[in-house]
């Protein structure tokens, strides 16, 4: 059903959305859930309003099935951590785990398992929640959990163990890794991620038809922060690819990155909350 919506252009659809994700979630016997509604250019809602109406309807869904359910609007106009793609985004979440992800990724983290372990009893306070989640990750407990939880869905218990040790080795890596380079100096102040999606999935990381497989190991590593000032002519994407890059798309994938002349303050994700 989802490579149906993914072919005919219906993935922001507000019924189809929380249809999809509430039923799964009611069907896991839940009791709470933190629900994370993406704002923005690299959205499925790039509004506000688009957004909070989406909020609305899951909450109000979940709850109606005796969920108690907050929905935190998150902005979306840059990517989260450090990297895009299928087997990528599985290395970032690795190294997440082992207390060496991105601290983009780590906020976004925090702020919805605190949350969570308020409502769920198992915090009395949001700060005592994240000392819990440091102390679960630093320990190597939430490590352990998720190797578990892999070999639970048929991961063989060796490859597991080498999925949480040395994450590259499991996952699959693509044939090609092309430099983008930033055209001018300045601090990073938006990188097009809608630019990157489309490209990725001209080369195998999302559907255009029903019957096109998904290529793993396709995706971006942005090697800089927003915020960060750059130097024209220095590295700031890499794209990992199996085809040759076009020209035009190497030019595409260049424009992405805008800088700005002025140093740029980077806020909290968080943009509101719907309860």
């Amino acid at each position: 059903m989802y490579a149906v919506r993914d072919v005919t252009n219906t993935i922001d659809s507000i019924p189809l959305i929380t249809a999809s994700i509430i039923s799964k979630k009611a069907a896991e016997g839940l009791g709470c859930l933190v629900l994370d509604v993406k704002c923005g250019k690299a959205a499925f809602m790039q509004t506000l309003d688009d957004a909070t109406a989406l909020a609305k309807s899951m909450v109000g869904a979940a709850n109606g099935l005796g969920i108690d359910t907050v929905a935190q609007i998150t902005q979306m106009d840059y990517p989260i951590g450090r990297y895009v793609g299928n087997s990528l985004e599985v290395l970032g979440s690795i190294l997440v785990l082992q207390g060496k992800g991105s601290k983009d990724t780590m906020e976004i983290v925090v702020l919805q398992c605190a949350e969570l372990m308020v409502r769920s009893g198992i915090a009395n306070s949001h700060k005592q929640a994240e000392s819990l989640i440091i102390e679960a990750i630093t320990s190597g407990k939430a490590l352990e959990k998720f190797k578990q939880m892999c070999i639970l869905q048929g991961v063989e218990q060796a490859t597991a163990k080498t999925l949480i040790d040395y994450p590259s080795a499991v996952l699959p890596s693509s044939n090609l890794i092309t430099d983008i380079i930033a055209s001018q100096s300045g601090y990073i102040s938006e990188i097009n991620s809608m630019v990157l999606a489309e490209i990725a999935r001209k080369h195998g990381a999302g559907r255009f038809t029903i019957e096109d497989e998904i290529i793993p190991d396709v995706g971006f590593e942005i090697v800089v922060e927003r915020g960060e000032y750059i130097s024209a002519g220095s590295i700031w994407l890499k794209f990992h690819h199996n085809q040759i890059l076009t020209d035009a798309e190497i030019a595409t994938l260049t424009s992405a990155l805008t800088t700005s002349a002025q140093e740029i303050v980077v806020h909290n994700r968080l943009i509101s909350v719907v309860e």
